[in-house]
C-alpha cells in the first residue's frame, strides 16, 4: 500500500509537470513594467508620446519640470539606455513623435521666439539636433499621414485663430488655413502648456476623405473636419466654450465610421461606432453613450486600431478616479464591449498614450507618482496573451 501510494503521487507530480510544461512561456521582453526614477525627487518628470523602433526598442518624449523638453531611450525589455533633458529654452514638446531613416523627430517651441521647432534625434546619440525653425508660434499636437507628412496644428496668437499646416517629407512647410477662434484665447493656450490651468485635448488626425484636428474656433473648443487640398472647414462638432465640454478623443475606423469620446463637465462617454457626416455641423452632445463614473473628471483618452488575432479591436487607454489606468476593448465593427483592464498598483498611475507593439502585444505609456508624491514616467508592457485574454472577459 504504502508503495502503491509513492507510485500514484509520483502520477500526480508527473501530471502536474507535464501540464506545466503546456502553459505558454511569457518571456521578460513579452511583458514588463518599467518605472524611470530619478534622484532628482523636486523635478517632475511628465510623458508626452512615445515610439517603437523596427528593433523593438522604445523612444520617449517627455517634459521635466512641467515645460522643459525631456527625451528617454530604453531597449525591448524597457530597460533604460539614456535620457537627456534640453535646455530650458526649448519648451512645450508636443505629441507627434516620429521616426524615420533610424533617427526620431519631434517637435517643441522656442520659449523666447515662440517659433515651432523640429529636432532630430539619431539612434545611438541623446543629444537632439535642430532640422528646421517653422515660423508657426505655439505647437500644439502633430501626427503623420497616410502620405508620410505631418499635420501640424498651432495658435496664432496674432490672428487669434487655430492653424493646421502640413510639413512634408523634406521637413518643408506647406501652408494651410486659420481658423478663427473670435477672442484672444492665448490665457488657455498658456495655462495648458505652462500647465498652470486646464490640459486641453487638442489632436490630429485623417479618415479617409478628410483631415480633423481638435482646437479653438468660433469661442469654442471643436473637431473641425478639412478638405485635404485646400484645409477649407467641411464640418465641425462643436464643444463648449472654454472647453468645458468638448471631445476628448476621435479615432477614424474606416469611412465615416468612428470612435468617440467626449466629457461633459463631470461625465465621459465612449461611443465606440458613431457614423459622422464630415461635412454637416454638430455638437459634442449629438453624441450620446454610457456615462463612465469611474473615470477621471475631464478625463484624457488615447484610442488605437489593433489586430488581436486577426480581429479589428479598437482599445481606448484613460484613467481612474482610484488612481489606475484602465483600457477599454471594443470590435472596431459592432462597437461591442469586449472586455476591460485596469494596470497599476500602490502609486497612481495615469495613462497617455498606447501603441501595439510589434509582438501583437500592447504598451502603455504613462506617468506615475512615487510615494504619491514625485512625477515619474512608465512603460507597461502587456504580452499577446495578455490582450487576448483582456478582450476575452
Amino acid at each position: 500500500m504504502k508503495n502503491s501510494t509513492i507510485y500514484f503521487l509520483g502520477l500526480i507530480i508527473l501530471f502536474m509537470i507535464s501540464c506545466k510544461e503546456e502553459e505558454p512561456e511569457i518571456q521578460p521582453d513579452e511583458s514588463f513594467l518599467k518605472i524611470y526614477n530619478n534622484e532628482g525627487f523636486e523635478t517632475v518628470y511628465t510623458p508626452i508620446d512615445f515610439v517603437q523602433s523596427a528593433d523593438s526598442s522604445y523612444f520617449i518624449l517627455g517634459s521635466y519640470d512641467y515645460k522643459n523638453t525631456y527625451v528617454l531611450k530604453t531597449d525591448k525589455f524597457g530597460k533604460y539606455l539614456w535620457d537627456f533633458e534640453m535646455d530650458e529654452n526649448y519648451v512645450n514638446p508636443i505629441p507627434g513623435v516620429f521616426e524615420a531613416n533610424s533617427n526620431y523627430y519631434f517637435f517643441c517651441m522656442d520659449e523666447l521666439s515662440l517659433q515651432t521647432l523640429l529636432f532630430q534625434v539619431s539612434d545611438s546619440s541623446s543629444a537632439p539636433q535642430l532640422v528646421q525653425t517653422f515660423g508657426r508660434s505655439f505647437p500644439l499636437h502633430a501626427s503623420q499621414n497616410s502620405q508620410g507628412e505631418t499635420l501640424l496644428l498651432s495658435y496664432d496668437y496674432d490672428e487669434q485663430a487655430s492653424r493646421l499646416d502640413i510639413i512634408n517629407a523634406n521637413f518643408g512647410l506647406v501652408e494651410g488655413n486659420t481658423y478663427p477662434v473670435q477672442d484672444d484665447y492665448l490665457e488657455y493656450i498658456d495655462g495648458h502648456i505652462n500647465r498652470t490651468g486646464t490640459r486641453l485635448p487638442f489632436f490630429t488626425g485623417e479618415s479617409d476623405g478628410r483631415y480633423f484636428f481638435n482646437g479653438f474656433s468660433n469661442y469654442t473648443l471643436s473637431v473641425h473636419f478639412v478638405n485635404k487640398n485646400d484645409f477649407s472647414q467641411t464640418g465641425v462638432i462643436s464643444g463648449f466654450q472654454e472647453g468645458d465640454e468638448a471631445v476628448s478623443g476621435l479615432l477614424n475606423i474606416s469611412g465615416n465610421n468612428y470612435l468617440l469620446s467626449r466629457y461633459s463637465f463631470n461625465e465621459n462617454f465612449i461611443i465606440p461606432n458613431s457614423a459622422i457626416n464630415e461635412n454637416s455641423t454638430m455638437t459634442s452632445t449629438d453624441f450620446t453613450g454610457n456615462d463612465h463614473p469611474e473615470i477621471t473628471q475631464r478625463a484624457f483618452f488615447h484610442h488605437a486600431l489593433l489586430d488581436v488575432n486577426g480581429t479589428s479591436v479598437i482599445a481606448s487607454a484613460t484613467s481612474t478616479k482610484s488612481g489606475q489606468a484602465i483600457l477599454y476593448f471594443y470590435n472596431s465593427n459592432s462597437g461591442e464591449l469586449l472586455g476591460s483592464k485596469r494596470l497599476g498598483y500602490n502609486n497612481p498611475y495615469e495613462s497617455v498614450k498606447i501603441v501595439q507593439s510589434l509582438d501583437g502585444g500592447l504598451t502603455i505609456l504613462g506617468n506615475t507618482y512615487i510615494t504619491g508624491r514625485f512625477s515619474r514616467i512608465y512603460l507597461y508592457k502587456l504580452s499577446q496573451q495578455d490582450v487576448i485574454n483582456a478582450t476575452n472577459n
